[in-house]
């Protein structure tokens, strides 16, 4: 990461790297975390669906959990997560 993402936007504060976990049941071993950016969303018109899915319209764009990289300033408590590629 560079440094503008090292510093605070909130208070100026520094920035800690941390990790996103889930804990608490074993059941969650298969759960993953993602973060959605939401697309057009698909007509009900069945044919108006298949002409949005060859057209160029912007589907969801989803990062898993795998590539995020949170951080948490040290002096406000600020949470900002980064989508790596």
């Amino acid at each position: 990461m560079n440094d503008a993402k090292q510093v605070c936007s909130m208070c100026g504060g520094t920035k800690q790297q941390g990790i996103i976990r889930f804990s608490g049941s074993p059941l969650l071993e298969h759960v993953r975390m993602e973060f959605v950016i939401p697309g057009e969303q698909t007509a009900k018109n069945p044919l108006t669906a298949f002409r949005q899915g060859i057209s160029n319209a912007q589907s969801n764009l989803v990062f898993d959990s795998s590539k995020m990289v949170p951080y948490r300033c040290s002096k406000c408590g600020h949470f900002d997560i980064y989508a790596i590629e």
